[in-house]
């Protein structure tokens, strides 16, 4: 260290030209990669630099906050790239995580990362004087495409026992309560969508929430009803673009109830062809509703059950002579269950259900024979055949 100073090393470079197509990481002091992160020339050197502060300090060396600092600085710097800035808000999730405390418990002092990003919400007047949210202006697009990954970052903020803090979960959920767009002359549909899946991610891994037993206070929960109030007005009185917070409402709340945190059955509605004044669903909506059912009914604590009733039920789909599932729809179920499936090829005897000698899996296997031999779909045989292939010989796939 001390012959690099007197030559004047300022940082090291592999590959700057991305020749490799390889993520390279070199560990450098700590001295070193804020010069590079300052002054390099190339945004993906400043990046790597970036990346590379979220790992300090490294071992042997002072517990100080110059990274967590600079990481701050490049944030909120609006002459950076707007490339590098987001690699800043990954790269002070990322550094939280690292030095989290051990529980949520402990709050005062234990989360400067998190502390750095909440604090993001002055820079980017977010909230005014008296700490209330500012109504939506997307005028600036670096700013704009920064409040879409902040609260994304926030939500994903964990303490080793795996749980998010409270303080996260509120955050976003008085951005989205207090969410204003009435002046702005641009759309917040992404903008509340983003907003929705962070308070799902944060929600989900609530110590608060998780201790809760039963369901008996989800009626009196802000943040089910918040989500419930949401899609109930973008249903009802405005549809978003490409329905993408509507979208972002379902994979929520099933989420949620995937996590035993809510009991909601509504996604038969949003499933059928029809809804219950006669009219045609939305494909989108209905792509997604029949996506997050596949996903409840693949329970990963019992994936042997869960991934038979799935197909059951999606092949009494196909089979539905009155409602035709249009073609995109079908496709996405397909990807949905064969990516859940393998998913849950991990866990122990996880899909070799087909191995068994009974009725049930008789039915199974008649159901992917026929949909491989009868149908008249190329694109439906060569599921039905990749699906038997990953069911009846899971265990050549589980071999190393």
């Amino acid at each position: 260290e001390h012959h690099a100073r007197t030559l004047q090393l300022r940082w090291i470079e592999i590959d700057p030209n991305n020749a490799w197509i390889r993520r390279i990481t070199v560990r450098q002091p700590d001295y070193m990669l804020l010069e590079q992160s300052e002054h390099a020339n190339w945004i993906t050197s400043r990046i790597q630099a970036v990346r590379s502060l979220s790992e300090l300090p490294l071992p042997g060396q002072p517990n100080n906050r110059l990274a967590l600092n600079r990481l701050q600085s490049i944030l909120e710097d609006n002459r950076e790239s707007i490339y590098v800035r987001l690699a800043a808000v990954e790269a002070l999730r990322k550094w939280q995580n690292l030095h989290a405390p051990a529980t949520t418990t402990s709050m005062s002092g234990s989360w400067p990362g998190l502390s750095h990003l909440m604090h993001f919400k002055t820079h980017a007047k977010w909230f005014d004087a008296y700490d209330n949210v500012r109504p939506n202006d997307f005028r600036d697009v670096n700013t704009y495409i920064l409040k879409l990954f902040v609260p994304s970052a926030i939500s994903r903020t964990r303490a080793l026992d795996g749980c998010s803090p409270d303080e996260a979960l509120h955050f976003i959920l008085e951005l989205l309560q207090n969410n204003d767009n009435t002046n702005n002359p641009y759309s917040d549909d992404e903008y509340v969508a983003s907003l929705i899946r962070a308070l799902s991610s944060a929600y989900c891994l609530n110590k608060t929430r998780i201790s809760r037993i039963g369901l008996e206070e989800e009626t009196k929960d802000i943040a089910i009803l918040e989500l419930r109030r949401v899609l109930g007005f973008y249903m009802n009185i405005r549809r978003s673009h490409n329905r993408v917070v509507e979208i972002a409402c379902l994979k929520a709340l099933s989420r949620l109830q995937r996590a035993r945190l809510l009991s909601w059955n509504d996604l038969t509605c949003f499933a059928a062809p029809f809804d219950e004044r006669g009219e045609r669903n939305d494909i989108l909506l209905r792509q997604a509703a029949l996506a997050c059912s596949i996903e409840l009914y693949l329970d990963t604590r019992n994936p042997k059950k869960g991934w038979r009733l799935a197909f059951a039920w999606f092949a009494s789909l196909l089979n539905d002579k009155k409602n035709v599932l249009e073609a995109s729809i079908e496709a996405n179920m397909w990807s949905t269950l064969l990516r859940m499936v393998r998913r849950n090829l991990t866990h122990e005897r996880s899909v070799d259900a087909l191995h068994d000698v009974c009725s049930e899996t008789r039915d199974t296997v008649r159901i992917l024979w026929n949909l491989m031999t009868i149908s008249v779909d190329p694109m439906r045989r060569v599921c039905a055949y990749t699906l038997y292939v990953v069911g009846v010989q899971a265990r050549e796939y589980k071999s190393p």
